[in-house]
């Protein structure tokens, strides 16, 4: 079973970096910045999990609702995108309306490229009545982090921060190598099986969004909605 899901990656990762290396300058970085998400940015999946068992448990214990608060708190400066930085920040500001320790009156908005990333986030918070709400929207609409800080706190593999483009060349070639490795390990098989179909997703929504004349000269990548 590992040595067919080992070709299977293996297959995959090489068609989809040979595509991805064959589309114009502006169309790669595209798909490139539209691919960190889910992969090198998102919700920590522990966090995720320690928050809906916060909103959907009968108490909140204060020491449970810091530490996460504090998690939350870090994963801004561990964004690598715009977008990302600013999924965290309107996170973390719900976070802290959840035991009143800022006015709920002034909700945070939407900030126009996430939201353009992210349409179905953008109405799910728009529609929520309540920071508990916003904060379920934004757990169920944006993605989880594949390639944890947890899971690698030594740095996320082939990350070149900055760099979006370097950074899934990099990814491709250690999925391809996790591929062939599958025979000798099943180490990261199933991890990698997952990036790769979540990234061959991505390509196919910035292929729309670029027959929709989205990906433009002067044009953010955000046009490129990400597919959850």
């Amino acid at each position: 079973m590992s040595l067919q899901r080992g070709g299977q990656i293996m297959g995959a990762a090489s068609t989809l970096a040979a595509r991805f290396m064959a589309q114009p300058d502006q169309l790669r970085e595209a798909m490139a910045r539209n691919m960190m998400f889910g992969t090198y940015d998102g919700i920590e999946r522990d966090l995720r999990t320690g928050l809906r068992e916060v909103l959907e448990g009968d108490a909140r214990d204060p020491e449970v609702l810091a530490k996460l608060r504090a998690d939350a708190g870090d994963a801004i400066e561990r964004a690598h995108m715009p977008e990302a930085r600013e999924a965290a920040q309107l996170l973390h500001a719900q976070l802290l309306r959840l035991d009143q320790q800022v006015s709920s009156a002034d909700v945070p908005q939407l900030p126009d490229a996430l939201a353009e990333a992210f349409p179905n986030l953008a109405k799910a918070y728009v529609a929520a009545p309540s920071a508990e709400a916003r904060i379920h929207a934004i757990l169920d609409n944006y993605p989880v982090c594949r390639l944890s800080h947890a899971q690698f706190p030594a740095g996320q593999p082939g990350l070149i921060p900055g760099e979006p483009e370097l950074t899934m060349r990099n990814l491709f070639t250690i999925a391809i190598k996790v591929g062939t490795d599958a025979l000798r390990s099943d180490t990261g098989t199933a991890l990698f099986a997952k990036i790769v179909e979540a990234c061959e997703r991505s390509e196919r929504g910035v292929r729309r969004a670029g027959a929709r004349g989205a990906v433009q000269q002067g044009d953010s990548p955000g046009h490129a909605r990400w597919e959850i």
